[in-house]
């Protein structure tokens, strides 16, 4: 039988879980969770300044990333790293992802991993509990 991961996540933790084929429960086998932090504590409290158009003009400047969505890139930097470092160790990958983290992990996903990815689920079930994860995961498993 393949060894089958599944991959739940959301911008702020995952959950890997193996599938053992039907008749067997998933099994949690790596969690990651990323802190999310406020708003202040991602940014300087002092914005840049820039010469404006005028003669002696200063005017502030709008950060170009939002803070947040900084932080999701990283953390599905993070995720795609710790899959990258176990691909070996894995068939088949199924992923369920919040919607916008899911387009986010897709940029961040090395050509090897992405190989060994045989379903999408465009749908966060970070907050479904495990025992009812088959019921939302039988179409991406292929589980009967």
């Amino acid at each position: 039988m393949p060894t089958t991961w599944a991959l739940i996540a959301d911008a702020a933790k995952a959950n890997i879980f193996q599938y053992q084929g039907p008749n067997n429960p998933l099994k949690l086998i790596h969690s990651m969770e990323h802190q999310n932090k406020l708003t202040q504590d991602l940014i300087s409290s002092e914005r840049g300044r820039t010469s404006g158009p005028g003669n002696g003009q200063r005017a502030a400047m709008e950060p170009s990333t939002d803070p947040h969505e900084h932080e999701k890139a990283v953390f599905a930097r993070e995720l795609s790293q710790y899959l990258e470092k176990h691909v070996d160790s894995v068939d088949r990958l199924v992923v369920a992802a919040a919607p916008k983290f899911l387009g986010e992990l897709r940029q961040k996903i090395s050509k090897r991993v992405n190989a060994k990815i045989d379903g999408v689920l465009d749908k966060d079930l970070t907050n479904i509990p495990e025992i009812e994860l088959p019921k939302h995961l039988s179409a991406v498993l292929n589980i009967g």
